[in-house]
C-alpha cells in the first residue's frame, strides 16, 4: 500500500518535536506549554505629579514554577517564573539571587513551606489581578522572608504562620507595595516586619494580623528606630495580638508612620469600633499602642 505523503510529513514533525523536548535539559513535563517563553505582566510605578499608581504592560521570557513531590525543597535561580493553573510546592523555596514571579490570571501557587530569598523578590500580576500566591508555614519560621527588598506589583498574596512558636508571616529589609493585596497572619509573632529600607505602600491593600505574642500587626523594631511605614496610597489594616503590655506588645502598628499625601490618614482603636485619627501627613510619628490601626 502506498504511504500517504501528508501522514508521513505530520509523523516526521511529531517525532522532531519529541526529539527537541528530549534534548532540552531544562524542559519539565506536566506544564501548560504557554508558560514557556514570553509572558505578559504589569509593572507599577508611582506618578508623584498625578499622585497615583501607573501600570505599564510588559513581557518577559519566563519558565514555569514546578510542581514538587511531597516535602521536596526548591531552589529558584535568577530570572523570571510564571504560575499557570494550580501549582503546589510541598517544601521550602529558597533563592540567593533576584527573582521575578508572575501570577497569571486565574492561577494559584500554593507553597506548604516557606519562601526565603537573600536578594530582591518581585511579584507581578496580569490584567485581571486574580493570580494567587498562598504560603503557609509552622514552627520557628517565617512564611515569606526576604533579606533584601520585597516588591509587590499585583496579585493576591497570603502569608500565614500557623504555630505559636512561629515568627513573622512576612519579613523583609524593605517592602514596596504598588498593587494587589497582601494578607499576612501570624499565630506566633508579628504579621509583617520590616527593616532599614522602610515599608512603602503606594497602592493596593495590606491586612496584617498578629494573633499571639507579637509586638504588633506591622512592626519595624521600635518607635525609636528610623524605619518608617510610609503611605502614598492604598489601604492598610493592622491588628495586634490578644494582649498588650508596657512594651506595646499587641499594638496594631509598632513603628514610625508617615503619610505622604494629605488624603491618607491613620486611625487607631482598641475595640475595632471607635476610631481616633492619628498622625498627620507631614511628619513621622510613633504609632500609639492601640490594638487596631488602619490607614485609608
Amino acid at each position: 500500500m502506498k504511504a500517504n505523503p501528508i501522514f508521513m510529513t505530520l509523523a516526521f514533525a511529531m517525532l522532531l518535536i519529541v526529539a527537541c523536548k528530549r534534548d532540552n535539559p531544562t524542559h519539565e513535563t506536566g506544564f501548560t506549554p504557554d508558560v514557556w517563553g514570553e509572558n505578559e505582566y504589569f509593572e507599577a510605578s508611582w506618578d508623584d505629579a498625578e499622585k497615583k499608581v501607573v501600570l505599564t504592560r510588559k513581557t518577559a521570557e519566563t519558565e514555569p514554577v514546578a510542581v514538587t513531590d511531597a516535602d521536596a525543597n526548591v531552589t529558584w535561580d535568577a530570572g523570571w517564573y510564571t504560575v499557570s493553573g494550580n501549582v503546589t510546592i510541598s517544601g521550602k523555596v529558597s533563592s540567593n539571587v533576584a527573582t521575578h514571579l508572575i501570577l497569571q490570571d486565574g492561577a494559584t501557587l500554593t507553597i506548604n513551606g516557606d519562601i526565603t530569598d537573600l536578594e530582591p523578590l518581585y511579584i507581578y500580576g496580569q490584567a485581571e489581578g486574580t493570580g494567587k500566591l498562598n504560603v503557609t508555614t509552622g514552627p520557628a519560621d517565617n512564611a515569606i522572608f526576604v533579606f533584601s527588598n520585597l516588591e509587590i506589583h499585583g496579585g493576591e498574596i497570603t502569608a500565614q504562620v500557623t504555630a505559636q512558636s512561629g515568627f513573622q508571616a512576612v519579613w523583609a529589609s524593605g517592602i514596596r507595595m504598588f498593587g494587589g493585596k497582601l494578607t499576612a497572619t501570624s499565630a506566633g509573632m508579628d504579621g509583617i516586619g520590616f527593616g532599614n529600607n522602610h515599608f512603602t505602600v503606594y497602592g493596593g491593600e495590606v491586612v496584617a494580623t498578629s494573633e499571639y505574642q507579637g509586638f504588633g500587626g506591622i512592626v519595624n523594631g521600635g518607635p525609636t528606630m528610623d524605619q518608617v511605614l510610609r503611605l502614598f496610597g492604598g489601604k492598610v489594616k493592622a491588628t495586634g495580638g490578644g494582649y498588650k503590655d508596657d512594651d506595646l506588645k499587641g499594638a496594631g502598628l509598632y513603628c514610625l508612620i508617615k503619610s505622604h499625601t494629605p488624603g491618607i490618614k491613620f486611625y487607631f482603636s482598641d475595640n475595632n469600633t471607635t476610631w481616633d485619627e492619628g498622625a498627620s501627613y507631614s511628619t513621622s510619628t510613633a504609632a500609639p499602642a492601640n490594638r487596631y490601626a488602619k490607614a485609608e
